[in-house]
């Protein structure tokens, strides 16, 4: 998420050097930060100063609680730096929408169709995943109840799936390349999708075709009465 936004930031900034730019590095960077703060946490989950046995049949029994400070952290700082990127991504919209170079408008208008896609994954990613959190955050220093600190590591995973799940339909809805793969992989669904689009374009041309009548109407006058 954090590279989605760091490059959604960098195509709002500068769209005209966006595509000469070498994206291939940023993309391998990525990758590499996510595996390895992946590893990272996995093998931090299982670090405990205390030698004693873990006699738990739980995953939340054997983390410890310096863990779960850190990873509190460490996700704060995360969405904070994500919001702060998508923060500024918007301020360089409104700030670019006054240039009258038309290659610039151009390049930021491409620029801008992306970043609506962009944005509701963002939304959904501050809805389902940074409120659960900065409660869980709230709750850890006020009040760290561990039956508190249950609750919010359950909003925390539902909101995190929620997250996920909502991200592949506004991808499919936004980008036609990848619902062209999706229906390949599941045709079950290619029927149902053909007559949602069939649906969308009837009421589309049926908005378009009663102004048309309704301006008739007015140049033809009303009927006479015989």
């Amino acid at each position: 998420m954090l590279s989605m936004a760091l490059d959604r930031f960098l195509a709002i900034r500068k769209p005209l050097l966006y595509h000469q730019e070498n994206s291939r590095n940023r993309l391998y960077i990525s990758i590499f930060l996510s595996f390895f703060f992946g590893i990272f946490y996995v093998a931090f989950a299982n670090y405990n100063p205390d030698n004693s046995l873990v006699k738990s049949c739980s995953i939340g029994g054997t983390v410890t609680l310096m863990f779960i400070s850190a990873y509190a952290i460490f996700s704060f700082i995360m969405a904070v730096c994500i919001l702060a990127a998508y923060s500024s991504s918007v301020a360089y919209l409104v700030k670019h929408s006054t240039i009258v170079d038309q290659r610039f408008k151009a390049a930021l208008t491409r620029q801008r169709k992306v970043f609506a896609s962009i944005s509701l994954i963002l939304l959904t990613y501050a809805v389902f995943w940074c409120l659960p959190l900065f409660a869980g955050i709230i709750v850890l220093v006020t009040n760290p109840n561990p039956i508190l600190l249950g609750y919010m590591s359950m909003a925390i995973g539902l909101g995190s799936g929620l997250n996920s799940c909502v991200g592949i339909f506004i991808y499919l809805a936004k980008h036609p390349e990848i619902k062209k793969y999706f229906l390949q992989l599941f045709p079950s669904f290619k029927k149902l999708v053909e007559h949602e689009e069939s649906q969308a374009v009837i009421g589309k041309a049926q908005l378009e075709v009663i102004p048309l009548l309704e301006i008739n109407k007015d140049v033809q006058g009303p009927e006479k009465s015989v």
